[in-house]
Parts: C-alpha cells; sequence; structure tokens
C-alpha cells in the first residue's frame, strides 16, 4: 500500500544562514506565486526571496505561532509539479493572502512585493495551530480545539485539549481531523465538518501523535519509531511501517512523480469495438507513447534531521482496483461509496485517473445491478461515460453499436465478464430505458446517437409511444428499417417509410397488410383503406394510379373514392383502363363522374348505355306508361307527365329516364362507345326496341339524333301524347332539347317549311285513320296547314290546297267541329279576293287618268 521510495533522492540548490540567535525554525511557508518564502522562528515571520532566499526586507510579524495559507485555494502550476496559492491586485499592485495566528489574535494579513499588510484581524487569543479553508479555520489551543467562521465572525467551540502541541488536517472538501489526547496516555482524532458536527467516525491510537498528515483516502500518523497508516473510510488500522529513529511526517507542496509500467497497462486505453481508420490508428499509436506514474508529496524525516525520504501510496488506480475486485453481493454499495468517495476527493488531480475511478464505479454499478447509483452516475457523465461501453456491457450485439468504442485496458476484462453474465432482467430494461432516453438529448457524436436511436427503439418496440419516437429518428434510418423487418413489424415499418417520405416503401407494406400477404398484430387502424386513399392523395400520379387501379380491383368503393376526389380532378389517368375494372355499377359512378365533373364528354355515350342498362334493369315504367295512355285528351305532354309523377312519388326510374333522356339530347347520330366503339344511338335504339313501347321518349330522343322525323312522329302518336308529336312537327324540336338537332348545320328555312308540312299531314292522316274528330279539330285549329303557300301569290294553290283537305275529311265528320277553321280561313280567302278586286279598281283608274293626260 505505502512503501519508503529509496530511489528518489535530493541535493541542496540554495542555502541562506538564518540568523535568530540559535533559536530554531519552526515553519517554512513557500509562496512562489510572489516568489516569496515565509519564516517563522521564535515567535516572528519574516521573509526571503525565491530562490535565492535573500531577505526580502519587507516587514516582520511578532508574537506569531502558527501560520498556513488557505488549503482550499491552492491548485497545481502550468507544469503540474507544485501546489501554489493564488493571487489577488489592488491597483496593479500583486498580493496573497496568508493566515496568522498570534497569541492574541487570528490575523489575514497580505504578502505585497515590498510590503505586509493587515487586511483583518479576529481577537482569538492563546492560537497554536491553525489550519484554513476557504472562510473557516480550525485553531488549537492548550485547552480546546475551535472552529472559526471567518465570514461571520463566529466561533463554534468543538473539543477539550490538553496537549502544548495540538494537532489540525484538511481532509475531504469540507472536513477537519484533530488529535484530542495528552503526551502521556491514549489518544483520538475527530472529525468535524463546516458546521462542527462529527462527520466521520474516531480514531484511536495508543499514544499521541507528533505528527498528521492526510494522504486520501488515508490518514499518517508518526508515532515514535513508526508510521501508522489508517483508513478515513472505517478508522482502521491498515499498515505500520517501522523505523531505527523517531519520525515525522508532513506534506510538501511539491508533487514527486515516478513512471509505472504496471500503471501503464492498466490505464493504457484500447478499443472494444474498433474501425480501421487513420484517425483510429494515430489514436492507438498515442496511446501507446502515454507515460503514467505515480505522485506524492508526504515526506518521512528523522527527528535529528539525517534522513529525509519520500512515502510512496500505491497508485490509485491499482488500489481502487483491488478495492473493485474484494466487492461482493453483500457489500457492494459500500465499496461503491467508497470509491465514489476517492472520485470526489479534490485531491484526485490526473484527470487520467479520475476518468479510470469513474469507469471502474460505472463497471461496479453495472456488475451488481445499483441501477439508481448507477443512473446518477451514468446519466451526470454523458461526456465522459461512453454510452456504448453501457450497451456493450449490457448485452448488446456489437452490429447495433456503431463507431470506436475504447475501455481502459486495466478494465477491459472487467467489461466483457460483466457481458458474459449479463442476464435481462425487467429492472435492467427500465434503468436501460430511462438513461437513454436521457443521454440522446445530451450526446453530440453522430455515430452515437445513432447508437442510441437504434437500441432505444428496440426497447420501446412494444411500447404505445413508439410511433412517436419514430418521428424523432435522424441517425440510424437504416438500421430502423432492417430492425423492424426482422421483428415483423411491418405496420411500424410502414409508418416510419412515411416519416422518411418514401411514399413508395410505405404503399408497398400498407397493401401487402391490407392484403394479408404480411401479419401484425399492432395493425390496427381503424379504417385502413381510407387512409391508404387519404395518403395516396400526396402522392404522384404513377402512385395513385398503380395503387388506386388495386384499390378498383379489390375495394372499388374507396378506388372511385380516390379517382373521383376533388384533388385529383385535374389529373389525366388512363379512364378507359379504369372503366374497365369497374362493375356496371361502379362503371355508372365513374363515367358520371367523368362526364359531369371532369367535363369529358366523350364518355356521355358510355354513361347513356349504361345508365340505360340500370333503368331496363330497375323497370317501373310500364306502369307510367299504361297510367298515361289512359289519361283522357287532352292531356299534358308524356314529358312533362313524367316531371309531374317524379315530383309526386319521387320515382327513382323517373328520374333515371329523364337523366337518360337529356343526356340523349346532348349527343349527335354519330357518337361512339369509347368502351366498345360502337354507335351509342344505336345501341341505345337496340335496347329500347327490345322493350317496345316502355321507352317511347327515349325511342323519340334517338330518332331525333338519327334526323328520322317521321319516326319521332310515329313514337308519339303510338304514346298518343299528340300534342309533343304536333309540336315536333311544327318546331322539329323535343321537349327540353335547346341544341340544334344533330351536328350538322341548321336546315334552310323552305326545307324546314317542307319538313314539317309534310310531318303534319302525316299526323293528319293519322287523325283520319284513328276517326277521332277531336284530333283532327284540334289538329286543324292548332297548325297552320297552309304554311307553305301562305301569301297572296299563291292564293290559288291554298284555295286549291283548302279544297284537297276538306276533301279528305270524312262525310261523317260533324261539320259543327270545323266551324273555327272554316271561318277564319274562308274570311281570310274573302280579304284576299277583295284586296285583289281593289288592286285591279286602282289600277284601271289609274291607267284611265294617265291614257287621258297623253290625249
Amino acid at each position: 500500500m505505502f512503501w519508503i521510495d529509496d530511489e528518489t533522492g535530493y541535493m541542496a540548490v540554495s542555502r541562506q544562514q538564518f540568523s535568530s540567535k540559535n533559536k530554531p525554525i519552526d515553519k517554512i511557508l513557500l509562496l512562489p506565486q510572489v516568489a516569496k518564502v515565509l519564516v517563522l522562528s521564535g515567535g516572528t515571520i519574516q521573509a526571503y526571496i525565491l530562490p535565492e532566499l535573500s531577505p526580502a526586507n519587507i516587514g516582520k510579524i511578532k508574537d506569531v505561532n502558527d501560520v498556513c495559507i488557505d488549503l482550499d485555494d491552492r491548485k497545481l502550476d502550468a507544469k503540474e509539479e507544485n501546489y501554489i496559492g493564488s493571487v489577488s491586485n489592488i491597483d496593479w499592485h500583486v498580493y496573497t493572502d496568508v493566515t496568522v495566528f498570534t497569541s492574541k489574535s487570528i490575523r489575514l494579513v497580505r504578502i505585497f512585493d515590498d510590503s505586509i499588510k493587515l487586511s483583518k484581524d479576529f481577537s482569538y487569543p492563546g492560537t497554536l495551530r491553525g489550519v484554513r479553508r476557504s472562510n473557516y479555520v480550525a485553531v488549537g489551543s492548550q485547552t480546546s480545539y475551535d472552529l472559526i467562521d471567518l465570514f461571520q465572525g463566529q466561533k463554534i467551540p468543538l473539543f477539550p485539549s490538553q496537549e502544548s502541541h495540538p494537532q489540525i488536517s484538511a481532509l475531504g472538501t469540507n472536513e477537519f481531523l484533530m488529535a484530542c489526547g495528552s503526551s502521556d496516555g491514549p489518544s483520538m482524532g475527530m472529525v468535524v465538518n463546516f458546521s462542527g458536527e462529527i462527520s466521520r467516525g474516531t480514531f484511536t491510537w495508543p499514544d499521541y501523535p507528533s505528527s498528521l498528515e492526510v494522504d486520501y483516502p488515508y490518514l499518517i500518523g508518526a508515532f515514535g519509531k513508526s508510521l501508522k497508516i489508517y483508513s478515513l473510510h472505517d478508522q482502521q488500522l491498515v499498515q505500520t511501517l517501522d523505523f531505527e529513529a523517531e519520525v515525522g511526517v508532513t506534506n510538501v507542496s511539491h508533487l514527486f512523480k515516478s513512471d509505472d509500467d504496471g500503471l501503464k497497462s492498466l490505464l493504457e486505453r484500447t478499443p472494444i469495438i474498433y474501425q480501421s481508420t487513420a484517425e483510429e490508428v494515430q489514436k492507438i499509436a498515442e496511446e501507446s507513447d502515454q507515460h503514467y506514474g505515480t505522485m506524492s508529496s508526504i515526506l518521512v524525516y528523522d527527528r535529528d534531521g539525517k534522513n529525509i525520504r519520500l512515502i510512496k501510496l500505491q497508485a490509485k488506480p491499482l488500489r481502487l482496483l483491488q478495492v473493485y475486485h474484494n466487492a461482493n453481493k453483500d457489500n457492494c454499495l459500500e465499496i461503491f461509496d467508497e470509491i465514489l468517495d476517492e472520485y470526489r476527493n479534490p485531491d484526485v488531480c490526473n484527470e487520467v485517473e479520475k476518468l479510470f475511478i469513474l469507469h471502474l464505479l460505472a463497471l461496479l454499478g453495472l456488475k451488481y445491478e445499483i441501477f439508481d447509483q448507477c443512473y446518477d452516475l451514468w446519466a451526470s457523465n454523458v461526456d465522459h461515460l461512453d454510452p456504448r461501453l453501457l450497451l456493450y456491457a449490457l448485452g448488446v450485439p456489437k452490429d447495433e453499436i456503431f463507431g470506436s468504442v475504447w475501455i481502459f485496458r486495466g478494465l477491459a476484462d472487467e467489461l466483457e465478464d460483466i457481458r458474459n453474465k449479463y442476464s435481462a432482467s425487467a429492472r435492467a430494461r427500465d434503468f436501460l430505458q430511462l438513461y437513454l432516453s436521457t443521454c440522446i438529448l445530451e450526446a453530440k457524436d453522430r455515430d452515437l446517437l445513432k447508437t442510441i436511436e437504434l437500441n432505444l427503439a428496440r426497447l420501446n418496440l412494444e411500447s404505445p409511444e413508439f410511433l412517436a419516437q419514430l418521428n424523432n429518428i435522424k441517425y440510424s434510418k437504416n438500421e430502423i428499417i432492417e430492425m423492424l423487418l426482422e421483428t415483423k413489424n411491418y405496420y411500424y415499418l410502414a409508418k416510419f417509410y412515411e416519416k422518411l417520405g418514401d411514399k413508395s416503401q410505405t404503399l408497398y407494406y400498407w397493401r401487402k397488410l391490407l392484403q394479408g400477404e404480411l401479419t401484425d398484430p399492432k395493425f390496427q387502424e381503424s379504417d385502413p383503406l381510407n387512409y391508404m386513399v387519404q395518403y395516396l392523395l400526396t402522392c404522384d400520379e404513377p402512385l395513385v394510379e398503380m395503387h388506386g387501379n388495386w384499390l378498383l380491383e379489390k375495394y372499388p368503393e374507396y378506388g372511385l373514392q380516390l379517382f373521383m376526389h376533388p384533388e385529383l380532378k385535374d389529373h389525366n389517368f388512363k379512364d378507359v383502363k379504369i372503366l374497365q375494372m369497374l362493375s356496371k355499377q361502379h362503371r355508372r359512378t365513374y363515367l358520371h363522374y367523368m362526364v359531369t365533373v371532369k367535363g369529358e364528354k366523350q364518355f356521355m355515350g358510355d354513361l347513356i348505355l349504361s345508365l340505360l342498362r340500370e333503368l331496363i334493369e330497375m323497370g317501373g315504367m310500364q306502369q307510367i306508361v299504361e297510367k298515361y295512355t289512359s289519361l283522357p285528351l287532352p292531356k299534358l305532354q308524356f314529358y312533362e307527365f313524367l316531371e309531374l309523377e317524379s315530383a309526386r312519388e319521387h320515382s327513382q326510374a323517373i328520374e333515371l329516364h329523364d337523366q337518360i333522356y337529356r343526356y340523349l339530347l346532348q349527343i349527335s347520330k354519330d357518337t361512339m362507345s369509347i368502351l366498345d366503339r360502337k354507335n351509342v344511338a344505336e345501341q341505345c335504339l337496340e335496347i329500347v326496341g327490345a322493350h317496345k313501347g316502355l321507352y317511347s321518349l327515349l325511342e323519340a330522343a334517338i330518332y331525333y339524333k338519327q334526323a328520322q322525323h317521321e319516326k319521332v312522329v310515329a313514337v308519339f302518336l303510338k304514346l298518343e301524347d299528340y300534342e309533343a308529336c304536333e309540336n315536333f312537327a311544327r318546331t322539329l324540336k323535343l321537349p327540353a332539347d335547346l341544341q340544334p338537332s344533330g351536328s350538322e348545320s341548321p336546315p334552310s328555312t323552305s326545307s324546314t317549311i317542307s319538313k314539317t308540312e309534310s310531318l303534319q299531314m302525316l299526323i293528319f292522316e293519322k287523325y283520319l285513320q284513328l276517326e277521332r274528330p277531336e284530333l283532327i279539330e284540334r289538329f286543324l285549329n292548332n297548325n297552320n296547314v297552309f304554311q307553305d303557300v301562305d301569301d297572296e301569290a299563291n292564293i290559288a294553290a291554298k284555295m286549291d290546297k283548302f279544297v284537297s283537305l276538306l276533301n279528305r275529311i270524312p262525310d261523317t265528320f260533324p261539320i259543327c267541329r270545323l266551324d273555327s277553321f272554316l271561318v277564319s280561313n274562308l274570311i281570310s280567302f274573302q280579304d284576299q279576293v277583295d284586296e285583289t278586286t281593289l288592286c285591279k279598281n286602282l289600277s284601271r283608274a289609274l291607267y284611265t287618268n294617265l291614257k287621258g293626260l297623253k290625249d
């Protein structure tokens, strides 16, 4: 543990004759920060200049019993070889503080380059020994030990003392050790904190020590011809070193260093997961060039001054590793606290050793599953404890840990031992999950973040929050995908691809889940098909068409919902292919959307055929036709009758009939079906013709578009829709027709008159055959049958036509029904005769006058 270093020697580099009337030197206080040394001898402090030790001539302090600097204010110099105090300045005059203990007071003194000045003075008589830490001073007199709060100016009484040479040492971060007893009997050591409370157990000694020093975590006491070493943790004697003469022990400001090959093999770092890169090779080379050694500032000396030797404590890493190996299930918490206490000790100045102790603590916590302490340690040291070490220790496969992972060579076997013996448990899982959730917020290295993301995702795979976590994945995207595939979490995989914006893969796995080709218990979307439709609305056209066609084939309702969505109105899909995939019902729906919403009029013929077949299947028109034909004359046109019936009964058949009729009026005779490339009018006529008399209005519309006007008239006559028949003969228009008939140019006036006269006479002949006087009377009164000869030049032709018309009326026809026709036409004839006679007389008179003028 401790041993005497006989190899490290010393040599005199400066000597100064000290004139003090043969009085011994009681204490030397080095102040290299201001190039001074204070020498206490005979109750007087004098200053000398470093390094030559010439008198500084800056003044003296008398009646002094002890002097010290603030131990908490010490730090290593730039070479890390000497402890020095801090400096301050007043108007650029540099000084350092020392505390002087006189027989009457405690003085805070400032040592300048050219003077000594008093800063504060606290009245406290009888001080023999004092140690300062920050704002607290522990003092000893011949009667007692006390604690002085310099900031508050308050004294805290501690213990009685009967020794003329009180012993006080500083230890830990806020503690003082005080020796109580007398030189002629047993004694003990008491430890108090800044509050004056006892903070550790009591040290028991057979004699009163001549000197005490702390080399954490041990207390070294000089007892006659031996040094006794006690543990600060349990206050037990752990080692005794014997000498031939009486010895003393002291702590100097210089750190003595020496190389230690055993320490090098312990502290050299080595990769457990290695990447063969130039940087890694360079790092390995740098590690092999490192030098590690022990340090000590404790000297043991003979009382006669003949021998001064260095006493060394075994290197902390080696010693604490032995403590680590002494741990077991029963004492692991105590061992953990002991090593943690060493780690927190401010005297652990070497950063590498401190880091080693930190890793030792981390492995100890994992080894014995002290997870509360583990979490506090690992989570608060993310920058110093690589989280990948923890994952490796807990059995995570190497291929799920990214980047190089390094460990101290002396701990590599311990790490492997923990990994090999690790057994998963719920507590370990909860600890790891909490730890990874914490350190992912602090980690900065890309490989580290990638590792944490992947392993945290694996831990949360069965958690309801997993989907939310997927949204935060940045560095381990490919690995997450592989993990989800490996664990057959296809639902999460589809969602992850969605988060990544990979629409193709998202839809691929979504389809597979819908088809049942891939199974996943987590696939419990309330309406997965609607979700797919909504997602497709965000995709480009090829994806929409590909997956939309699949929906049409498997789930046509959702396929139609997609292709008929308003957001896709302006897209150009392969509509013919879509129509061919649909059933009759769904085809009608899509055709209606194409024609009415998208304005694709080329599909109107297919829509008509589809609707017509639906109407035929629906039936219901026979009763409507029978009801109409049974009505007495005069009666509404059949088209108007259907409108009234639809409003009264809300008949779906009538509504569909009206829809087809209006569409028929919008096509031409040459309109072709897109799907089967056949003439629409001919196909409709074939379908309607198979149900004679039931779809007369549609049949009339078809003949109308084919310009077969005589057949239109025949259809209306058969339907007994005489008003529509006469209106058509008169106007060549069907009810509700707002467009020119056919696609050809409008007929000339003469051809129209000829066509209407022909149709009217056809109707008249039919009326004569029916022998229904009311129809003949109606026809003669409502139709201008003389429109082709209705002018003055054709008066004779009109009269001939009038006579011919009368001759065709049967003799049995009631003459009273011709009153209006005869009167109106005979008056017209008489007016024309009178007008002709008047014109002749006027012409004759004009001729006579002109002849008289000539003569």
